[in-house]
């Protein structure tokens, strides 16, 4: 396979091995409003508990008191806490309480990671990907990465795959990227599972199997993964891999996704509803809540999609202001048919202040995209 092939087929997933602020007593306590919870660790902290004074700045931190928060994560780290430790980091690298410093985020994250705390092993390499983000820091990162998935973490084993499937710091290397995300499936980790399938049905590792990728995709599904799900229903839609095309299991397998969050999913039922496909119905209201959902999801088609039916007033009242903000939220993630309406309306004045030369900025990187429409409406209107 070629490096523009690779490249082409790579869906970078999300940072997988994140956490918040953690502590070792479970304590069923939202906030220090809850008087008698509070008033009871309060005074198993003071007794010299170290779990309940790591659950007391767990509790501050809920209610935004950060400086009491700090307070008790110091004084269960002076007793070598690591709870204690990586939520001082936590506190640090947000600001929170505190001024930001990552210098010292670092430091306790460090000291919470070298004695064993594998959540702050998962935190300290995100610091080092996401805050620093040079050659050396990612050797840091995939370091403390592996290390926290040597001790079992999926969502370590997936971020070392995403970091050598995406060369992040290292070779790109699809095949060692497959043997972390195995070692995640082996825990049923869904979106591990996923990958695994989206890799046999590219050819990353092999040559390209869809059999073999409906098999990691129906166990990416079934194990709640939204992509996962979403490309089993594909599977079904198209009748690949063996499978007879079959609608009615795909929009189930689509719903699934799209409960599980997932916006791509969001589009693709806007777009069955739209038309009417197996045992469902062409339904325009529907199909528009889909795609709006798909837009609040950040999905760059159904933003666009969302924005015509503004604009043309299906479903909802016509209304160009509401149109526009949704191709220009659209556009600023990369779709050229919303860069080149948001062209025409600024051109036009509608919905938007009118910016002829934003407007023909936006109608020629359409066109160049190979959307005759927006050239042959600049045709039209004699934009050069």
């Amino acid at each position: 396979m070629s490096g523009m092939q690779k490249i082409a087929v790579i869906l970078f997933f999300p940072l997988s091995c994140f956490f918040g602020l953690q502590a070792d007593a479970q304590v069923a306590i939202d906030s220090v409003n809850n008087q008698k919870v509070f008033d009871s660790l309060t005074s198993c902290a003071n007794k010299g508990n170290v779990a309940c004074k790591v659950a007391l700045g767990q509790a501050y931190s809920r209610s935004k008191d950060y400086m009491n928060a700090m307070s008790w994560f110091v004084e269960a780290a002076n007793e070598k806490n690591t709870d204690a430790e990586c939520n001082i980091g936590v506190l640090y690298e947000s600001g929170l309480g505190v001024p930001k410093d990552i210098g010292k985020a670092i430091l306790w994250f460090t000291k919470s990671a070298n004695h064993g705390n594998i959540v702050c092993q998962c935190r300290l390499g995100n610091l080092y990907e996401t805050e620093l983000g040079e050659h050396h820091a990612y050797t840091e990162a995939l370091k403390w990465y592996k290390r926290a998935s040597d001790s079992g973490n999926t969502g370590a084993m997936i971020s070392v795959a995403r970091m050598y499937e995406g060369g992040i710091g290292v070779n790109q290397d699809f095949d060692f990227a497959a043997v972390y995300l195995r070692r995640a499936a082996d825990l049923k980790d869904g979106l591990a599972e996923g990958r695994l399938g989206w890799y046999y049905e590219h050819g990353l590792i092999s040559v390209p199997d869809t059999v073999e990728a409906v098999k990691w995709y129906r166990r990416s599904a079934e194990h709640g993964d939204g992509a996962g799900a979403d490309n089993f229903g594909r599977m079904y839609y198209f009748g690949y891999g063996g499978l007879k095309v079959d609608y009615n299991e795909a929009v189930k397998w689509f719903i699934k996704a799209k409960d599980e969050g997932n916006p791509l999913a969001c589009y693709v039922l806007g777009q069955i509803y739209e038309a009417g496909v197996g045992d469902i119905k062409q339904d325009s209201a529907e199909a528009f809540h889909m795609f709006s959902l798909g837009a609040e999801g950040g999905h760059p088609a159904s933003a666009w999609k969302t924005g015509i039916y503004y604009e043309q007033g299906k479903v909802v009242p016509k209304n160009d202001s509401i149109a526009a903000a949704f191709y220009d939220k659209a556009q600023a993630l990369g779709n050229l048919r919303a860069r080149g309406n948001l062209g025409i309306m600024l051109w036009e004045g509608r919905g938007v202040k009118k910016d002829k030369d934003k407007g023909k900025l936006y109608l020629g990187q359409a066109a160049a995209g190979g959307l005759d429409e927006y050239k042959k409406y600049m045709d039209r209107k004699g934009i050069k």
